[in-house]
């Protein structure tokens, strides 16, 4: 009998036969496998190739298996390179945002264009640098070791077409200019116009511990301080209502020896030279007579020069007469003396000021006070006594000139308190020279702001300060290669547009 062959399972015979497995590289042309990275993997779709972004991830489910994860399409595959997806390119934009303060910089660059030219005319090869550091000092304060990072993020590095900078590169230049101090002088000259009529002179210090400085000498200054300084003089112009002009002096030289050398330099004509008690000196006097300038000049409360007679009597009836001064009523009477006139004022309520504060500090027994010098200087109190050879009948106006003064004062409140000037990182003259420009520079802008603010009757409400850092807060964002203007509150908006500042 022939074996029967051994019949198979009714199952497997039903079972359909099944295509042998193509591997997904085998669909893959070669040359798109180039294309391929670490984290990615080439899919076909209907003939398309496209590149997936992949991760793994272990799962419990599986057994701890590591399971395929995709992240996303990246975008097709060609042979002439990644045609990348509209989602893709938006994620790779969106990780490239960067965000950059904008309205300061487009103010500085943009709405003062006619101290933009002054600079790139006179420094053509160093206005960028004096450009960035004035906007650090206006902004931030900070030394010039931070001004890199500062620096990112702030728009002015496209204005200025400088993607980076070093705090070596900015020294370089604050020396480099500052060994120009002629082109420093023409920079000032393009800012004074015939409008500059009254200049106010005045001198203040800034302590220096560097030993190559070579100009901090000992000096006193006005808290009688005997310490290391350099002096800062400075001209104020009081129509255009800003510093005209500068000079960097020894610490120990004093006001009455600078006034003549800064009024040459400065090249000023026909105006009025307003200082303090440190530049009136005969010498002085005579040296602005010579240049045809005229001057309004305090003196000293015991000079010899002041008739003292008509301020011992109480009667007022041979003064010249009386004005009101900030609600207070001031008198006066003017004499001639030596082709000068000498104008001499009274303010009863600063008189009680000063006879209570004498009082007391006779009552508290302080050294050198005591009632017989009180009574042979008590007519003295209240009183301000001006030389000057302004033909001027009114002597309101004449009070009014000297009192400007608080103007130059302020000024230097705040080339001290808000910019900071007299913290120096500088070790020689040529740098601390470009370093006192910088500043000369940034209270430039920052009186602008203020004079805008004193046009627009809103210095109660604001300072410089606070639009300063208003602007700063106004930012531009970059995604990708475009720019677009961030949102900002709509109060800053209202306030800019009353001081006529347009941020575009």
């Amino acid at each position: 009998m022939k074996k029967q062959k051994k019949s198979t399972p009714s199952s497997s015979r039903s079972k359909t036969p099944q295509k042998p497995k193509t591997k997904k590289s085998s669909k893959i042309p070669k040359w798109a496998l180039k294309f391929k990275t670490k984290g990615t993997e080439i899919r076909n779709i209907n003939g398309y190739l496209y590149l997936y972004q992949i991760t793994s991830k272990r799962s419990k489910e599986k057994g701890g298996r590591p399971v395929k994860i995709t992240l996303g399409c990246i975008g097709r595959v060609t042979k002439n390179g990644i045609i990348k997806s509209k989602r893709r390119k938006l994620q790779e934009a969106l990780q490239h945002i960067s965000i950059y303060e904008y309205g300061l910089s487009h103010w500085i660059f943009h709405q003062n264009t006619d101290l933009l030219q002054a600079l790139q005319s006179t420094f053509p090869n160093e206005w960028k640098y004096l450009l960035l550091c004035t906007y650090m000092r206006l902004l931030h304060q900070a030394p010039m070791k931070n001004y890199p990072l500062h620096y990112a993020f702030t728009y002015l590095q496209h204005l200025l077409s400088m993607p980076t900078i070093t705090p070596q590169k900015c020294s370089q230049m604050l020396e480099q200019v500052g060994i120009q101090r002629k082109k420093i002088v023409a920079f000032f000259q393009k800012l004074m116009t015939d409008t500059s009529k009254h200049l106010l002179i005045d001198i203040t210090h800034v302590f220096s511990q560097s030993q190559q400085l070579g100009l901090n000498q000992k000096g006193y200054n006005a808290q009688w301080e005997f310490r290391p300084q350099v002096n800062f003089l400075c001209l104020y112009g009081y129509e255009q209502q800003m510093p005209l002009y500068y000079r960097v002096l020894s610490g120990d030289i004093s006001d009455v020896k600078t006034l003549k050398n800064a009024i040459a330099e400065s090249g000023v004509k026909q105006c009025v030279v307003i200082g303090d008690k440190g530049f009136n000196s005969e010498e002085n006097r005579k040296y602005l007579e010579e240049e045809g300038l005229h001057y309004v000049m305090p003196l000293k409360r015991d000079s010899s020069l002041i008739e003292e007679d008509r301020l011992r009597q109480s009667d007022k009836r041979e003064w010249t007469g009386f004005f009101i001064y900030q609600d207070r009523p001031i008198w006066y009477y003017r004499y001639k003396k030596d082709n000068r006139w000498i104008y001499v004022f009274f303010d009863g309520h600063l008189q009680a000021e000063e006879e209570r504060d004498y009082l007391l500090r006779i009552e508290k027994q302080y050294e050198g006070y005591n009632i017989e010098n009180y009574h042979s200087i008590q007519h003295r109190f209240g009183t301000l006594a001006i030389i000057t050879n302004v033909e001027e009948d009114e002597g309101k106006k004449i009070y009014e000139m000297y009192k400007s003064r608080h103007a130059i004062e302020q000024m230097y409140d705040v080339f001290k308190n808000v910019l900071e000037a007299d913290r120096m990182y500088v070790r020689d003259k040529e740098t601390l020279e470009g370093w006192m420009f910088v500043h000369y520079l940034a209270m430039v802008y920052w009186y602008r702001i203020q004079r805008k603010l004193k046009e627009k009757k809103m210095e109660s409400q604001h300072s410089p300060k606070d639009i300063i850092e208003m602007l700063s807060r106004i930012q531009s964002i970059q995604i990708g290669e475009e720019w677009k203007k961030a949102e900002y509150p709509k109060k800053y908006k209202e306030i800019l547009e009353k001081l006529e500042i347009c941020i575009v």
